[in-house]
């Protein structure tokens, strides 16, 4: 009786993890990875500012063609991501904005564990992995 017990108590701890789990393996232990690419034109330099709840980033500036990583835990997919985002025109007009670049339990199923952010002259893009194209998630003020 005391060793069917033991498996009946091994067998629910079991149910239960595979239920907290839900679609992610291990639901808040793996990394997320995050790319932002500058894809906008030739010459064309893109900054951005970035904060999380997951930490606080600095501002970058990147070249054409060029990305920045970086990685967290995306821990019950709450992690958000935040940024202050500008560039400059072929005319010298300052094209800037702001949005939620990334937010766990909205973005979590569009690119599972490597989600890649492209910024284009019309505005920021995610590469749905699901879908295996880019979405605008984000379009530049007019």
């Amino acid at each position: 009786m005391e060793t069917l017990n033991k498996v009946a108590c091994g067998f629910m701890f079991v149910l239960v993890v595979a239920f907290m789990c839900g679609s992610r393996p291990v639901s808040g232990l793996l990394n997320t990875y995050l790319y932002i690419n500058n894809t906008i034109a030739p010459n064309t330099d893109f900054t951005y500012d970035c904060n999380s709840t997951a930490g606080n980033f600095d501002e970058y500036t990147l070249n054409y063609m060029h990305e920045w990583h970086t990685k967290f835990e995306n821990f019950g997919a709450t992690t958000k991501l935040w940024c202050s985002m500008w560039w400059t025109d072929k005319n010298g007009r300052q094209v800037k904005g702001n949005s939620d670049i990334f937010i766990g339990n909205r973005d979590e199923e569009r690119c599972r564990y490597l989600c890649k952010y492209y910024a284009k002259v019309d505005g920021i893009y995610l590469h749905n992995s699901v879908k295996n194209k880019l979405e605008l998630m984000y379009a530049w003020p007019k």
